[in-house]
C-alpha cells in the first residue's frame, strides 16, 4: 500500500532552571506540548504520564512509527528525563511522589500511541505509558503506568 510508511524522531528540549526561582524558565500555560511525530493522531511530547512543564527539565526524546493504513498509526516513544538543577520537585508533572532533591535522573517513560481513523464516522485512539523512576526518587519509588481509550463517534 502506497500510504505505508515508517518514519522515526529523534528529539531534545531543554528549558533552565535553578535553585532559585529566579532562575527558573516557566511555561506560559498557553503551550499545549501536543503534536504528531508522523502519525495520525497527536500526543503529548513530553511524556503522556509525566507531562511536564519545561522548566528546569532536560528531556530526550527517540521514537519510532509506522502507519500500516492511510489513518492509521503506531507510534512508540521513549523519553529521557534530568534535572537541569537538582530540586525537590517537577514542575506541572503528573506524579504524587516527588524527587527528593539529590540527583537529577527523574527517569524515563515508555509511551505507545495507537490511533485508527479509517472510518469516516469513527476515531479509535489508545494511549499506554509506563514511567521508570531514577535515582531522583526514593529506592522504593515504584513505576507507574497510565492507559488512555478515546472513541469518537461522528454522526
Amino acid at each position: 500500500h502506497r500510504d505505508t510508511r515508517t518514519y522515526a524522531t529523534i528529539g531534545y528540549a531543554v528549558g533552565s532552571g535553578g535553585a532559585d526561582e529566579s532562575s527558573v524558565f516557566r511555561q506560559t500555560g498557553l503551550q499545549d506540548n501536543n503534536d504528531k511525530f508522523g502519525g495520525v493522531s497527536s500526543f503529548r511530547y513530553y511524556g503522556e504520564l509525566l507531562e511536564p512543564e519545561l522548566s528546569n527539565l532536560e528531556i530526550k526524546t527517540a521514537a519510532l512509527g509506522f502507519r500500516p493504513l492511510r489513518a492509521t498509526s503506531v507510534d512508540l516513544v521513549a523519553h529521557s528525563y534530568r534535572q537541569r538543577s537538582v530540586a525537590g520537585r517537577i514542575e506541572g508533572a503528573n506524579l504524587q511522589t516527588r524527587p527528593r532533591g539529590f540527583s537529577p535522573d527523574i527517569g524515563t517513560e515508555w509511551d505507545l500511541i495507537v490511533a485508527l481513523e479509517e472510518l469516516r464516522m469513527l476515531e479509535l485512539e489508545y494511549v499506554f505509558a509506563w514511567f521508570f523512576p531514577g535515582d531522583a526518587f526514593a529506592s522504593d519509588a515504584t513505576s507507574a503506568r497510565f492507559h488512555k481509550l478515546q472513541i469518537q463517534l461522528r454522526f
